[in-house]
């Protein structure tokens, strides 16, 4: 035998130095290639999936809040709090009152378009549910009414035809 020969792994047998072994760069490539587009196609798809998802978080983070502040209202002579306030008195996960977003939304007092039920604490609430860049398309917001409402889109997103600020939130009709 002269040369370097290879023991093939599973047959035992030799190969000869000039028999394929393996993938060559080419196969390789087109490998790569398919796979590049596979995750091509499904990334988008993921990422709106993952807004819509975290959009309807947010709703129920509303109406979470808003049952919290009811709770609130009805042990503290009919007052209304801040998140911090419902989060004192243990109505609300302090997820809520923190620093980082809950799925995506950050949580905060605000003016409520589409009703004139909000208003300052303690005679009266408004909530604002605003999305961190890419997490969600909407800001949505709720009051004394229970009704969560659109305030409007998120940076780079238009509203849907027909939907305007202070818009029911089609779940909540």
């Amino acid at each position: 035998m002269k040369g370097i020969y290879l023991k093939h792994y599973n047959t035992n047998e030799y190969l000869k130095p000039h028999e394929h072994v393996g993938i060559s760069l080419v196969e390789l490539l087109i490998l790569l290639a398919i796979l590049s587009l596979a995750a091509a196609i499904a990334i988008p798809g993921y990422m709106m999936r993952r807004m819509i998802a975290n959009e309807a978080a947010a709703i129920q983070g509303c109406k979470l809040i808003a049952s919290a502040e009811l709770a609130y209202a009805a042990a503290n002579e009919n007052n209304f709090g801040e998140i911090a306030d419902l989060v004192d008195a243990e109505l609300l996960d302090p997820r809520y009152a923190g620093e980082l977003p809950v799925n995506g939304y950050r949580y905060r007092n605000g003016d409520v378009i589409g009703t004139d039920l909000d208003g300052e604490c303690p005679a009266s609430f408004g909530f604002l549910a605003v999305p961190e860049p890419g997490a969600g398309r909407f800001v949505y917001a709720i009051a004394p009414d229970q009704l969560v409402r659109y305030q409007g889109p998120a940076t780079g997103f238009k509203m849907p035809a027909g939907i305007v600020a202070g818009t029911v939130v089609e779940a909540d009709k």
